[in-house]
Formats: C-alpha cells, structure tokens, sequence
C-alpha cells in the first residue's frame, strides 16, 4: 500500500508539473512539434472519456498488460499553426492530439500500452496523435524501446513508433542554463552523480530565481525539485556553503525557495530553522516596508511555524505596511 501511495503521488507530481507547463514541456524535448501549434489552443481532453477507451479486455490482461490504470496520464488537442509544415496549402483549423505518459516504473508490455492508447485515441478522435513516453524511473539505466511491432515471417505489418524522453540517459549539466521551467524542474530527475546532489539541488534553484514566474508556478517546481532533491544532513551542509557563495539578495531569493524548512519544523520543531525562516521574513519585510517600527518587527519573531508560513505567503500580495498591520492583528 505504501509504495502504491508513492507511486500515485509520483504520478500526480509529474502530471501536475506537465499539465500546468505542457507547451514548455514540449518545448525543451520536442522543438520541432512546438513549432507546430499554436499555445492558446491548447485543450486537455477530459479523464472521463478514457474510462471506456483503455479498460483492459480478459485477452489483454493475460498478456500481462497492467490493469490498474484506466486512463491516460496526459492528452491535449492541439491546432496546427497554419504556417507550420502541418497546414497543407489548402487546409485550415488542423488539430492533432498530443499524448504524454510518464512512466515511473519498467514494464515489459509498455509497447504494447502505448499503441493501444494511440490506436484508441486515433480512432475516436479521427485526428492524428503524436505520442510521447517519459521513462521518470531511477532503474534501469539502459536505453528502453520505442517502437511495437508485429511482423509475420514473410511480412511486417505494423512498425508504430513513439518518441522516448528517459531522464535518467540525460546529463542534468547539458539543462542547467536551460531558461525553461521544465528544465529547473526536471534536472532533479536526470543522471545525478550521488556526490553531485546539492549542487543539482543549488542550480536549480537559482536557475529558477531568474525566470520571474508567478508565485504558485515558482512553488509548484521548488516543490517538484525539493521532493526529488531531499537532501541528508551532510548534504544539507554542502547545499547551505554553496547558497553561502552568493551575493547576499541573490542568496535571500534561493533560499525563499527551499521548502523543507515547513515539513522540519513542524515535524521536528527545530529552533534553528524557525529562527532562518524568520530571519528570511524580517529582511524581505524590511526591504519591501523600510518604514516599519521594531515593535511590528517584533510581532513577526514571536510567530509560529505555522503563522510563518502563512505570512510567507500572505506577504507577495501585501503593498502597504498597513496591510501587514493588519494581518498581524487577525493572528493576535
């Protein structure tokens, strides 16, 4: 059961990362096909309909196909840009479907479920279907298939072939200066030497402080990157010297962005990190609100962990001091 929980919340945390960030998704790993669509028209085709086109049948199941998902991971409609080698001359409002599947565990018969989602995505829709498999599994290292074939001895039949993205074949050091949030988030995933772990963890971070993102999808990939990047005590050490390099401002915003510090506090209430976190707090305060008297300052030291977090999320929206006034009478 415990390993089915983490599978599921595996599954969500990449589903959530591709869903809110497809068309950079698209972009990093297939150029070519962003180059055909138009964004705006990006339309993710609703779960429900997916019910009925991959439920298993007896015979597939005594195949060894898996039964326990019933339903893509992810699928878009997609219109052709009409400028694109997709538009012929003489066509107009061309769509095609875009099928993603993150794959987090090897399967033998995961040829086989990629051309049966295509081959039921094809036929219901009646429009073409570009599918994508992304291997997010540790092990095993070795190239995995693209293709399903079926061929007679004296006939091949079917060669359907789908495009591989498997991050642990890809060098997280080729991604670093990448400028898309898909490549901050998904370095946490790639070919990671053990001792190199929180120098992945450092430069994905500061990567992610110079792509002005809006809060929620800035929180959405530090989360992503702090889930797969959870680093062990001496870890921490080496990931805390290397933030200790930057110049002071930059070293402010990388460490807004670490998220562990929530989990350990309330789980182990741990009196260091509540005083960082508040440290944190009281400089952007005091940057953002120069004007603010010490006994305003002080009503933010005596905040809970829990009262911390809030603030630090109630803070981005604050524009006057007297906003944050406010907020701290609400928590007497």
């Amino acid at each position: 059961m415990v390993q089915e929980t983490e599978m599921s919340d595996h599954d969500s945390a990449f589903k959530k990362l591709l869903t809110v960030f497809f068309v950079e998704f698209i972009d990093l790993f297939c150029p070519d096909v962003r180059s055909w669509i138009i964004p705006e028209s990006v339309e993710f085709l609703p779960q429900e309909l997916f019910l009925d086109l991959t439920t298993i049948s007896p015979s597939e199941e005594s195949l060894g196909v898996e039964g326990q998902r019933r339903i893509l991971d992810i699928a878009a409609r997609v219109r052709a840009s009409p400028d694109s080698s997709m538009v012929a001359s003489n066509e107009e409002d061309v769509f095609f479907i875009i099928h993603v599947d993150p794959q987090s565990t090897r399967q033998s018969s995961f040829d086989r479920r990629m051309f049966r989602y295509f081959s039921r995505l094809y036929d219901y829709y009646d429009i073409p279907v570009y599918p994508i498999a992304l291997f997010t599994f540790d092990n095993p290292l070795t190239e995995q298939p693209n293709c399903h074939t079926v061929s007679f001895p004296n006939h091949p039949v079917l060669d359907f072939r789908y495009q591989v993205i498997q991050l642990n074949r890809l060098s997280w050091r080729d991604y670093m200066n990448n400028p898309n949030p898909v490549a901050c988030a998904l370095m946490a995933k790639m070919r990671i030497d053990p001792l190199d772990r929180p120098r992945v963890k450092f430069e994905c971070l500061c990567l992610l402080t110079t792509l002005n993102l809006e809060e929620g999808k800035e929180r959405l990939i530090s989360s992503f990157v702090d889930a797969y990047l959870r680093l062990n005590s001496p870890e921490k050490q080496q990931f805390e010297a290397l933030i200790a390099t930057l110049e002071p401002e930059r070293r402010e915003d990388v460490m807004v962005l670490t998220t562990s510090w929530k989990e350990e506090g309330r789980a182990e209430g741990l009196a260091e990190g509540l005083q960082q976190v508040k440290n944190i707090l009281l400089r952007q305060i005091g940057r953002k609100f120069p004007e603010l008297t010490p006994d305003t300052l002080e009503q933010v030291r005596v905040l809970n962990v829990s009262q911390l977090e809030a603030l630090a999320d109630a803070l981005l929206d604050f524009s006057t001091p007297q906003d944050l006034l406010t907020w701290l009478a609400a928590q007497q």
